[in-house]
């Protein structure tokens, strides 16, 4: 494959370029080694299977091998570091069944670093195996999307979990973060000192989790109210943080007894009206960024009514911004 780099949009084949190579990095598995550690990273069993089937592929060709040996090191690199990859790289379609996966092999490669670094940190086994198997639904969200298997997207998102920064707690997810400046002034304008580049905890919703529930939610932030102050001492933070297209007030207005509603009433809601966002809920709720194609779409549950006909009405969604002190509810 002498043309493999040339596949790669130019801007990730610079960004990879320039990263340097770490010496003392782990092997990618294979073989039954592979198997399982792909299982326990959640890899559904369709890639599952591709991903074992091309792997004696990766050691005849040099220069997807080098890919692999970029991005791990990379995020060995990064491991522990509490700032985040710098970039989201999107591989684009490389029209290469190998290459649209060859990052998977980096992450394999690096799980057992993550572990190690985890238990250092005393953080129990089952919430390590939790969080990492991300990866396996960042995969279902790449063949849902784009209608193809492999991993050509989301690699800066993964390496928050591999790199030590985010963690699964129960249906949520909660990631080690800076506050920044426009949050920080939100949260002052509601007369609460607060600065930018403070630590907080940044809230996630992961997809393919089921309903996000009040207990579960409610189980979630005391998890994380114990995790964070024993395994991170070092990370003082004062507030949770959420940025979600969930947080846009007016699913509240059209969906007031439902789940997405109870959740938003855990946060103080600024909404940024310039951050215009109609795709943010079609490629959640219906897997696509087609808004102008919305007339095919399912409209099965009250969710996806209201996303669809929020748009046909003349509205628009936005990102909602939230914040909360990291404490129990009151």
């Amino acid at each position: 494959m002498p043309d493999a780099l040339d596949r790669l949009p130019a801007a990730e084949r610079d960004w990879l370029a320039a990263i340097a190579l770490v010496e003392d990095k782990p092997r990618v598995p294979a073989g039954a080694d592979l198997l399982h550690t792909l299982a326990d990273l959640g890899v559904p069993h369709v890639d599952l299977d591709r991903l074992l089937r091309l792997r004696p592929a990766l050691d005849d060709h040099d220069q997807v091998r080098e890919l692999v040996d970029r991005l791990l090191s990379a995020l060995l690199a990064g491991l522990g570091s509490r700032s985040r990859l710098g970039r989201e790289p999107d591989l684009g379609d490389p029209g290469d069944e190998l290459l649209a996966y060859w990052p998977v092999y980096a992450f394999a490669a690096m799980a057992a670093e993550t572990r190690r670094w985890h238990a250092g940190r005393g953080i129990d086994e089952a919430t390590t195996r939790h969080t990492l198997a991300d990866l396996g639904r960042q995969l279902t969200h790449h063949r849902r999307r784009l209608g193809r298997g492999g991993l050509t997207d989301n690699l800066g998102w993964l390496a928050d979990h591999f790199q030590g920064r985010l963690y699964q707690l129960g249906r949520l997810q909660f990631e080690l973060a800076p506050l920044g400046r426009t949050t920080s002034a939100e949260i002052r304008s509601a007369g609460v000192a607060a600065e930018p580049g403070e630590p907080v905890i940044a809230v996630h919703l992961p997809d393919y989790c089921g309903p996000i529930d009040e207990p579960a939610c409610t189980e979630s932030f005391r998890a994380a109210l114990d995790f964070f102050p024993r395994h991170f001492p070092d990370h003082p933070a004062r507030f949770f943080t959420c940025h979600s297209w969930l947080l846009d007030p007016r699913f509240a207005e059209l969906l007031p007894d439902s789940n997405i509603a109870a959740f938003q009433r855990r946060f103080t809601i600024t909404q940024r009206r310039n951050r215009q966002d109609d795709e943010g809920p079609f490629l959640f709720v219906f897997g696509t960024r087609d808004v102008a194609g919305r007339a095919t779409l399912p409209r099965h549950s009250s969710l996806q009514r209201a996303v669809i006909d929020h748009i046909d009405g003349g509205g628009h969604w936005y990102l909602g911004a939230g914040w909360r002190p990291f404490a129990p509810d009151a």
